[in-house]
Order: structure tokens, then C-alpha cells, then sequence
């Protein structure tokens, strides 16, 4: 049996760093918005102050004196639009992401993939994570940004697609024998490079 961890051949700390940063800002918009702007009802005037007091040289002096002087209801409103605020700032940061730098990082990590003695031959570009087939050594790797993850064709028990019409996309399925990681799935725009990639998969 192999851990997720385990089959890490490549990890990439730019792209673990920009990932993790980008889940952290949609959580804390979520949680903000769900959970702090109740709270934030039933706050006393001092401790209000202190939490809007963290935020002093960050948000312009206007701003801050408003929230002070503002009632329980007002204050549930700033509290969802800042939640609201940090979940649109993490997709809008997440889509140049994925535009400018995912792509780069991606290759870097095919690159590694390389220099390790792995041989790079097809390379199938889904949404967001590539799918590279060696042929020589039996191997297949799934490359996000992040990582490279390894799987060898001897752990490979059976590999369906599936077509999402409402998604305009199709789902590569990889059946896996472990059990501590049962499957891997990808997903590709392109048909054609979903059919490839199975096909590749199947012949390895």
C-alpha cells in the first residue's frame, strides 16, 4: 500500500504556498460571513472596538469610525461584505493563478520529472493537472502546480470516462488496487485528450 504522500515524487513549495494561501482566504471569507458576522451582534462596544482596532493603518480612518458608531445590524452587514470581500479576492487572485503562474509551475514539475530519469513522453492537459505517461517504465503521473503524483501501471485495476454535458468537460477515472488510495480522477475540456489519455493508461 502507498500513501497519497508517498507517491509525491515532485513537490513544489511555490505552488503548495499559493494554493494553501488561496484556501485560506476563501475558508476565512466563508467562516467570516457564516459564523463572525453573528458573533459580531452580540459584541460590546469594547471589544468591538478591538477587533476593528487590528485593522487600524489596513483600512482608511473613515471606515473605522463608521464601524465604531454603527448599531448590531449595521455590523452584521460590514462583517458578510468583508467575508464577501475576501472569498471574491481569493477567486479573483486564484484565476490569474491558474492564467499566468499554474501553467509555469506545472511544467516546472514535468521538468522534475525529467531530471529525476522518468521519461516524459505524452503530456495531456486537463483543467487545471496534467496527466504524463512513461512508457518505458511503466509509470503515470498526475502534475498539478503543487506536486507530481506517481502511479505504477501494476496498481492500475481499471480506467473509465465519463462525459459531464451540464460541465462541458470529461472525467478520467483511474481505478486503483490501494486501498489507501482508491482512485484519481482528471478532467479535460478537450474529448480528445481524455480518449488519448485513457487509451495510453490502458496500453501501459
Amino acid at each position: 500500500m502507498a500513501s497519497v504522500f508517498s507517491r509525491l515524487i515532485v513537490k513544489n513549495p511555490v505552488g503548495v504556498l499559493f494554493e494553501a494561501l488561496l484556501f485560506l482566504l476563501a475558508i476565512t471569507g466563508v467562516l467570516v460571513m457564516l459564523v463572525f458576522s453573528f458573533v459580531s451582534v452580540f459584541l460590546s462596544a469594547e471589544t468591538w472596538a478591538a477587533v476593528l482596532g487590528l485593522f487600524d493603518g489596513v483600512l482608511p480612518a473613515g471606515l473605522l469610525q463608521l464601524g465604531l458608531e454603527a448599531d448590531a445590524a449595521v455590523r452584521l452587514f460590514y462583517v458578510v461584505v468583508a467575508g464577501f470581500a475576501l472569498v471574491l479576492v481569493s477567486m479573483v487572485v486564484g484565476v490569474f493563478y491558474n492564467l499566468l503562474l499554474a501553467p509555469f509551475l506545472r511544467q516546472r514539475n514535468v521538468t522534475g520529472l525529467a531530471k529525476r530519469g522518468f521519461e516524459v513522453g505524452d503530456i495531456y492537459q486537463g483543467r487545471g493537472e496534467w496527466a504524463v505517461v512513461d512508457t518505458a517504465h511503466r509509470h503515470a503521473f498526475f502534475v498539478t502546480a503543487a506536486r507530481a503524483l506517481q502511479i505504477r501501471a501494476d496498481e492500475i485495476r481499471k480506467v473509465e470516462s465519463r462525459s459531464m454535458p451540464l460541465a462541458r468537460q470529461l472525467r478520467i477515472r483511474v481505478d486503483l488496487t490501494d486501498p489507501e488510495t482508491p482512485y484519481h480522477e482528471v478532467y479535460f475540456k478537450a474529448k480528445d485528450q481524455g480518449d488519448a489519455l485513457r487509451t495510453a493508461l490502458q496500453r501501459l
